[in-house]
């Protein structure tokens, strides 16, 4: 028997023991000889000790391995101190190189008191042959285990001398046998491909579903819809303060909250960086407002002004090395440290809720479209192309927003308040190759009467964390002798009334907005005017004609802009004012009941910044631009036809226009500035300062030559756990009227199962 030469043996052997020398595990691979792990073919930086600790816990997968034998392997010669820190650092580096969770482990897990277990299953591909060895040298089995001095068994065969006679006949086999087999291995390759194809059609994924949901936080005083954010440990939230809002962090297991300490007023954490060693901030003064992007160490360390970027939301790329970020009506590109700064799309819109990819191939977000009252989940290329709705025709008016990608990149999860009026979770599932059938959905995650708003995946994407609240508000009149109040109505529970100066009539909303009531006598009859219930329609700002005979009132519907809505008798249907213009709202009256002053959108694409005021002749169905009004809202007329007061469209000055003289001047400045109301004989102008500490309300004596005088505060209401505390109108005996907000906005999690 032949032996087979070295040279062609040893030829094979590197190439074994590289495939031996690989250990796999989830998405990963560690070679055990150069101590290299490798993330889906990418290499992970990971030091020495550390690597070297996986390969003692990767050789005995399954069983706890003890400090004392890593000490003796690892650290031997060490004090214990020293072996103590140095085994809880690796460790720590170590998960945070596999992605891992010490509270729910995927691959290491802590034995308290005895030492750590690898849990994960372990594989090693093995050579399609024993060592990498030629099949065509390898001996057979029988051959290796037969003595030498074996007989051969030689198998019969027929001589050459043998006659020809003597040989047996063999028939030979019919030519159709082949084509039989053939037909038959086409037959069972069919029925199993059909076999495939029914169990593919009737057994599909399962959807995606949240199977249970604990509350993280319990302070009530979230305010939304700030993004979550979060470092791996640590949720980052933001809380409303009375006249501001203050950074708060908890952590991703619940408990209490603290406040984050920060160099800037009114700050978030719009992102963590990839590798977490830099918070990016944004730091504004309204709502509304674009921000200023920052750079915070996560170690420590000054504060960075991030170029000159500023905008309304901003992500990291998942590489690090980019930032997406949303500015007007465009979203931009720039890179980590604010140089390149490149625009990406404009939009007839505008855009935020970023979200990247797994691969950053593509971006995602929600697109606002204020002058149709919708939004909805957009989808382009990362570097701009082809930006296109992600679920067109899903909702006849969309309302969807801020979606976030699971970290393995499977599903996209989005809030929706699709069909039901209520926004809850929606998962999307991406297009994957799978031998089952799986529906791309969307899955609905969450069911109401709560509002689900915002998605944040744990490290190991097995859960979720989004906001789940019901919004609540009491209207009360506050005394302004004694400096408490009482509750305004408490049978009817009105919002937003308003009172017919020459007439005993009010008029108001139900709490959803949807339905407009008349109260006469003072309260002792009550008729609806008007339920939009039917077209998931709202209206804000009723106002009743001085002699009680016509409503003007702001109509929102999904699906088009604003639009003010007379109702000249109860059960008529309503008339339009100024249909040819865009955005129509916040109407007043005139003191003799035949004009009013509203605002409108002049130029739609600059929002507030487009806004005009103008005067609207409702027997003549015309009107005209209020000169000098550009920016402003909230118009408000005074009983005597003398003033029209206005807040500027940022909300921090209060102006007065002169129809005598034709002019504007400014009398009051602060933070920023709710609505104007007049007293009923117009000698005193009241407002607040929605952002000052307490929200206090000012009083401006006409004809407005001194400064505003301060009558109240509510620092005692919102250190009670009040939200906000907004003055709204003034009683028929002068007090004003307060809409006290609260809430129990919470963050929650969700245990995810995503197959």
């Amino acid at each position: 028997m032949a032996t087979p030469s070295g040279n062609n043996a040893d030829s094979h052997w590197p190439a074994a023991w590289q495939v031996m020398s690989a250990l796999l595990f989830g998405p990963f691979r560690f070679d055990r000889d150069s101590l290299d792990l490798y993330h889906q073919g990418r290499r992970r930086a990971l030091q020495e000790l550390p690597a070297r600790l996986l390969a003692l816990l990767l050789e005995q997968p399954g069983r706890i391995v003890a400090r004392e034998e890593l000490q003796k392997k690892l650290w031997a010669g060490t004090t214990f101190l020293d072996f103590e820190h140095g085994l809880n650092t690796a460790i720590r580096k170590l998960r945070l190189a596999l992605d891992d969770d010490s509270d729910q482990p995927v691959y290491i897990e802590t034995v308290r008191g005895r030492g750590y277990r690898f849990i994960a299953p372990v594989q090693s591909p093995l050579p399609a042959h024993p060592m990498g060895a030629d099949p065509a040298i390898v001996p057979a089995p029988e051959a290796a285990m037969a003595p030498a001095t074996a007989p051969a068994m030689a198998s019969p065969a027929i001589s050459p001398e043998e006659p020809a006679a003597a040989r047996p006949f063999m028939p030979a086999p019919p030519a159709r046998a082949g084509w039989l087999r053939r037909a038959a291995w086409a037959a069972s390759l069919v029925m199993l491909l059909g076999l495939i194809t029914v169990l593919w059609w009737f057994d599909p994924l399962p959807p995606p579903q949240i199977t249970q949901i604990v509350q993280i936080t319990h302070s009530g005083h979230i305010d939304t819809p700030w993004p979550l954010a979060s470092d791996g440990a640590r949720l980052y939230f933001m809380a409303r303060d009375g006249g501001g809002w203050r950074l708060m962090q908890t952590s991703l297991r619940g408990g209490g909250s603290q406040r984050v300490a920060l160099p800037l007023q009114n700050a978030l954490i719009m992102d963590v960086s990839p590798d977490r060693s830099n918070f990016l901030l944004g730091s504004f003064h309204t709502r509304a407002q674009e921000m200023k992007f920052w750079l915070l160490p996560a170690q420590g360390g000054p504060l960075r002004r991030l170029g000159r970027l500023t905008g309304l939301d901003a992500v990291y790329s998942h590489s690090g090395r980019w930032i997406a970020y949303t500015h007007k009506n465009g979203i931009w590109r720039a890179r980590a440290d604010g140089s390149h700064v490149r625009c990406l799309t404009r939009l007839a819109g505008f855009p935020d809720g970023l979200a990247w990819s797994l691969h950053d191939r593509r971006l995602r977000f929600t697109l606002h479209d204020p002058w149709h009252q919708t939004s909805a989940i957009w989808q382009m290329g990362a570097q701009g192309q082809r930006p296109h709705p992600l679920l067109p025709g899903w909702s006849r008016f969309p309302s969807e927003c801020c979606g976030q990608w699971t970290p393995d990149g499977r599903y996209f999860l989005f809030s929706s308040a699709h069909q039901s009026g209520v926004p809850n979770l929606w998962a999307l599932r991406a297009a994957h190759w799978s031998w089952r059938r799986a529906p791309r959905g969307p899955f609905q995650l969450t069911v109401g009467p709560r509002e689900a708003l915002g998605a944040l995946f744990s490290p190991s994407g097995r859960h979720v964390y989004f906001y789940y609240w019901r919004d609540r508000n009491q209207l009360v009149q506050w005394n302004l002798r004694r400096g408490d109040y009482s509750a305004f109505d408490p049978l009817h529970h009105p919002a937003l009334p308003a009172w017919a100066r020459r007439a005993a009539d009010m008029v108001y909303l139900n709490r959803a907005g949807a339905q407009l009531w008349l109260a006469s006598g003072h309260g002792r009859k009550t008729r609806l005017v008007f339920d939009d219930r039917a077209r998931h329609g709202s209206m804000s700002f009723p106002r009743l004609s001085p002699h009680g005979h016509a409503i003007a009132v702001t109509s929102d519907r999904p699906g088009r802009s604003g639009r003010v809505f007379l109702f000249r008798r109860p059960g008529d249907e309503p008339e339009t004012i100024a249909p040819k213009l865009a955005d129509v709202r916040d109407p007043d009256w005139s003191p003799g009941g035949h004009r009013l002053v509203f605002t409108y959108a002049a130029r739609p694409s600059l929002l507030h910044e487009g806004r005009v005021l103008a005067v609207w002749n409702i027997h003549a169905k015309r009107g005209q631009v209020l000169p000098g009004s550009q920016g402003m809202i909230l118009p408000r007329w005074s009983p005597d036809g003398n003033w029209i007061a206005a807040v500027t469209r940022r909300g921090r000055a209060i102006m007065l226009y002169s129809l005598r003289r034709r002019q504007w001047r400014v009398v009051a400045r602060g933070r920023v500035f709710g609505l104007p109301v007049w007293s009923a004989q117009g000698n005193y102008l009241y407002f607040q300062d929605l952002l000052a500490p307490g929200q206090p309300l000012y009083r401006l004596q006409m004809p407005g030559r001194r400064p505003p005088q301060q009558v109240a505060q509510f620092s005692a209401l919102l250190h009670a756990g009040y939200m906000g505390c907004g003055f709204i109108a003034l009683a028929p005996d002068g007090q004003p009227l307060l809409s006290l907000s609260y809430s129990d906005i919470n963050i929650y999690a969700g245990m995810l199962r995503l197959p």
